[in-house]
């Protein structure tokens, strides 16, 4: 194993503009660790450098794995020594390619370059030979939700995504009764719509490797109709049309960012959206960069997984003072109605808001309700008995008058872990990695991952120069991002001055009496980046 001789520094887009590095997924307990995926990218750096760790495995309502994925950038020479080490054995890269009996590959979208971009590969589990078309369009479905619409829209130029077909025996995956997968996905618990747990690792990693090039984000996908997933080393969720896309792109927030959670309850608080201080680490987003605190009491908050045949009731106590609010979080399976169930605090009924299916489902009832100080129940029955109706958790909050709930305010709101300890979050409700039912990162999220994307791609795809007889023509390639901004210069005996009028173009027609060097500067601006950082500017030259 590698010790912990190895030093890593914690940059996460301090990268030289060399070329040849290896992005390596590693997985670390205490000081052993071992690769278990590496990618050959355009970006070298100086010395190692750590991009990002979380939990090697993120499940919702329980404790993560001890042990920690992480990527680290290594320089070509770096990865080659490493190679070399016990316990560096990379199963998935770029040296690598696996046979898998019955499988296909297809690419559903290509943006550029694989060394160039970040790769996505999806790989289904619980599909069957005669299910391999189903899987493609799912696949294809899933990809369309996340870059099509909001959530991964802007990002898409910088993206690769590649299915892989594997077939298995058995159609679905493991949960009460056991099936025979290619993957060995697996609900934990059972009969809840909650964690998906990777059964077979060395199948699945097997199964990643068919791809063209190595992942640098693995998905697997479930065929099973129902919610469930889980963050970490894989992004793992369900072909589900109801809450497929909502656990995917909660999951890849996760991964995407290096962040762990928002909502309550849980156990993994840290990143760019989380701070032990009030302060936060987002004051760039803040108005007039003040971020402001808004603090608020957690009365209750349970994983109840309860059959509303037997009805919930907790009591709850308001603070003393006067002017608080009530404000109630629920997830729900099976409530296929707003009738299903009646939801009371004290004798006053409560108006669910959100989405009412079979499937799981985040309902959030008016946003305060004015209660007085003292004791209060709350209870939540069944009134339509159709043996579905079951209360995944049910948490519930006290907000003082001077609490904020204007929609993507950035400020400060705590967020209660699962033992009661506060940490804070940049919004109220405005972000996915909080609120399930929304599709929008909030903008500390979104910039957080625009660093972590460019600690891995470059602006500059290439530099070429075409010579011809009466001139050359140099042509640059970039991500087709939104907001580049393009600049040439020529250097004649250390003299350098900007070619303006080839601003934002991609050619430059070059006279054959030049003699000197060319240099191009790509520079991308985006009002989803307020920091600012060398990653965001580019620049190549090519002597002539």
């Amino acid at each position: 194993m590698i010790r912990a001789f190895v030093l890593f520094f914690l940059v996460a887009f301090g990268i030289s503009q060399a070329h040849a590095g290896y992005v390596v997924k590693q997985v670390r307990k205490g000081d052993q660790v071992f690769a278990v995926g590496a990618a050959k990218k355009n970006i070298e750096p100086y010395q190692a450098v750590l991009v990002g760790s979380m939990p090697r495995f993120l499940p919702e309502g329980a404790p993560p794995s001890e042990e920690m994925i992480e990527t680290v950038v290594y320089s070509e020479s770096q990865f080659t020594q490493l190679l070399d080490q016990p316990g560096f054995a990379v199963l998935n890269s770029t040296f690598t390619r696996a046979e898998w009996v019955g499988s296909e590959v297809r690419t559903i979208t290509q943006q550029g370059p694989p060394e160039n971009r970040i790769n996505l590969t999806i790989v289904g589990d619980g599909y069957t030979v005669a299910e391999k078309e189903k899987f493609f369009a799912d696949a294809k479905r899933m990809t369309n939700d996340m870059f099509v619409t909001a959530t991964f829209k802007s990002y898409l130029p910088l993206f690769n995504v590649y299915a892989v077909f594997v077939p298995s025996k058995d159609s679905g995956i493991s949960d009460t009764r056991r099936r025979d997968t290619a993957l060995g996905l697996y609900r934990s618990p059972a009969n809840s719509k909650r964690a998906i747990m990777p059964g077979n690792i060395p199948a699945i990693d097997k199964a990643i490797a068919l791809a063209p090039v190595a992942a640098d984000y693995p998905i697997l996908l479930a065929n099973d109709d129902f919610y469930g997933g889980l963050g970490g080393q894989y992004a793992i969720t369900t072909r589900s049309l109801t809450t497929g896309t909502i656990v995917l792109r909660h999951e890849l927030g996760h991964n995407f960012g290096y962040v762990g959670e928002e909502y309550d309850g849980g156990y993994v608080y840290r990143g760019a959206n989380s701070s032990p201080s009030a302060k936060g680490s987002w004051a760039q987003w803040a108005l007039n960069n003040n971020v402001k605190t808004f603090e608020a009491k957690a009365l209750f908050g349970d994983y109840v997984w309860q059959d509303l045949r037997t009805p919930y009731i907790v009591n709850f106590k308001m603070p003393e003072d006067k002017g608080w609010s009530f404000g109630l979080q629920i997830s729900s399976v099976g409530w296929s109605t707003p009738e299903d169930v009646t939801v009371k605090v004290d004798n006053q009924t409560l108006t669910l808001k959100g989405k009412f299916h079979s499937d799981r489902s985040f309902l959030y009832p008016v946003a305060e309700i004015p209660l007085a100080p003292g004791n209060h129940a709350l209870s939540i029955k069944e009134s339509i008995s159709d043996g579905d109706n079951v209360l995944s958790f049910a948490r519930g909050y006290a907000y003082p008058p001077s609490y904020d709930f204007t929609p993507n305010l950035i400020g400060a709101f705590p967020t209660f872990d699962i033992n009661g300890s506060t940490n804070y979050r940049p919004t109220h409700e405005s972000c996915l990695m909080r609120n399930m039912e929304t599709d929008k990162f909030c903008s500390v999220d979104q910039e957080n991952m625009w660093f972590r994307f460019f600690s891995k791609v470059e602006l500059i795809d290439s530099l070429k120069v075409e010579r011809g007889v009466n001139g050359s023509v140099a042509e640059v390639k970039t991500p087709q991002l939104q907001g580049l901004e393009i600049q040439w210069f020529k250097t004649e005996s250390s003299n350098r001055t900007e070619i303006s009028e080839a601003k934002n173009q991609t050619t430059l027609n070059i006279p054959s009496e030049f003699k000197g060097t060319i240099s191009v500067k790509v520079r991308f601006i985006t009002p989803e980046i307020r920091k600012s950082s060398d990653r965001l500017t580019a620049e190549k030259s090519v002597n002539l």
